[in-house]
C-alpha cells in the first residue's frame, strides 16, 4: 500500500513539473509572439500613417471636385454666373452667385441682408490641409498669390457670414450659365507636403484631378 502511495505521489510530482515546464514554455511563446507583433507593427506603422494621410487628402479633394462640378450645374440651372473662391494658405472655399440677388437692395444698389434664393456655400478642409494657388515648392513661394476681399453686404445678401469679409480670397473661377467656365486651378496640400492639383477646363467646365504628388524638400 505504501508503495502504491509513493508511486502516486511521484506521479503527481512528475505531472506538476511537466505543468510548470509547459507553463514556462507557453509564457516564452507569448513573449516571442508579442515581440514579432511589435516588430511587424513597427514596420507597418509608417505605411498605415501614410495611407491614412493620403485617404484624408483624397477625400477632401474629391469633396472640392464635386463642389466645383455642382457649381457648374448651379450656374446652368439658375441662369446666373457663379464664382468659386478659395482662401490661399487657408482651409476655406466659398461658392456664391456673381450677381446680386434680383429685387434686393435699396435705391443705392446696396444688397439687403437676409435669405437668398441662391445661398452661398462655405466649405472647409480637414485640419492639417490647406489651399494653395500652385504646387508647393520654391517657385510657388516666390510668387505671391493675388487676393481680394468681398464686401460684407455682398456676402450677407447670400446668407454668408459677415466675418468672411475679412478673408483674403483668391481671384474667382467663374462658371457661366452656358456651361463654360474660366480656366483655373488650385492645389490642396497636407502638412507633410503631399498635394493634389485640381484643374478646371474653361470650354467644358470639367474638373480634372492629378494624382498625389510629394513636395521635394531639401
Amino acid at each position: 500500500m505504501d508503495v502504491v502511495r509513493e508511486g502516486h505521489w511521484r506521479s503527481q510530482r512528475h505531472a506538476k513539473r511537466l505543468n510548470q515546464r509547459r507553463s514556462a514554455f507557453t509564457l516564452l511563446e507569448l513573449v516571442l509572439a508579442l515581440a514579432v507583433i511589435a516588430a511587424v507593427l513597427g514596420l507597418a506603422w509608417p505605411v498605415l500613417m501614410r495611407f491614412s494621410a493620403e485617404q484624408a487628402l483624397k477625400e477632401n479633394v474629391e469633396a472640392v471636385r464635386a463642389r466645383l462640378a455642382r457649381t457648374r450645374l448651379s450656374a446652368m440651372n439658375s441662369g446666373l454666373s457663379y464664382q468659386f473662391r478659395f482662401e490661399p494658405n487657408g482651409r476655406r472655399c466659398l461658392v456664391l452667385p456673381n450677381e446680386r440677388p434680383s429685387g434686393s437692395g435699396d435705391a443705392t444698389g446696396t444688397a439687403s441682408t437676409g435669405e437668398s434664393e441662391h445661398p452661398a456655400e462655405l466649405i472647409e478642409l480637414t485640419e492639417g490641409l490647406r489651399f494653395l494657388t500652385a504646387p508647393p515648392g520654391p517657385a510657388a513661394q516666390s510668387q505671391a498669390a493675388t487676393t481680394e476681399r468681398l464686401p460684407e453686404d455682398w456676402l450677407t445678401a447670400f446668407g454668408a457670414p459677415a466675418s468672411l469679409a475679412e478673408v483674403a480670397w483668391a481671384t474667382p473661377i467663374l462658371f457661366l450659365p452656358d456651361g463654360t467656365a474660366d480656366d483655373g486651378s488650385l492645389v490642396v496640400v497636407d502638412k507633410d507636403g503631399r498635394y493634389q492639383e485640381l484643374t478646371v477646363r474653361g470650354l467644358t467646365a470639367t474638373v480634372s484631378v492629378a494624382s498625389i504628388q510629394r513636395e521635394r524638400r531639401r
